[in-house]
């Protein structure tokens, strides 16, 4: 993708949260879109091409494990969930529907970039 920015689609529910994340990733220099509620989160991602999706576990409208479930049946872009859900169960539930990372609020806004990074560009650790 040289050229242009990486983009990345945020749903969150939260409105201050969806802010920060999105200041904070475009800070780190990438194209961000965000969305309210799953079922936006869900047709948007199929409308346009993402690089990533970044959905929360607990939308409104449309589940995150439902989007998660929907857009992978569909599309390969990684997917990465971020919630206050804590529990086993809800990391396997995500997992299993084709999430590709999970991670649990409060996650510092530093280590979503990273983690991001990590999932766009692969691993520093893994190249040859």
């Amino acid at each position: 993708m040289e050229g242009s920015l990486r983009r990345i689609l945020v749903a969150d529910g939260e409105q201050d949260l969806l802010a920060a994340v999105e200041f904070t990733l475009r800070s780190a220099g990438y194209d961000v879109e965000c969305v309210l509620d799953g079922a936006t989160a869900l047709a948007v991602a199929l409308a346009e091409e993402f690089d990533l999706v970044i959905l929360d576990a607990r939308l409104p409208r449309l589940s995150g494990v439902e989007v998660c479930r929907r857009l992978r049946a569909q599309s390969n872009v990684p997917i990465v969930i971020q919630t206050v859900l804590d529990d086993e169960g809800a990391r396997l539930r995500h997992l299993e529907a084709g999430a590709d990372d999970y991670l649990v609020r409060p996650v510092p806004l530093t280590e979503l970039v990273r983690r991001v990074g990590v999932i766009l560009d692969g691993s520093p650790h893994m190249r040859s």
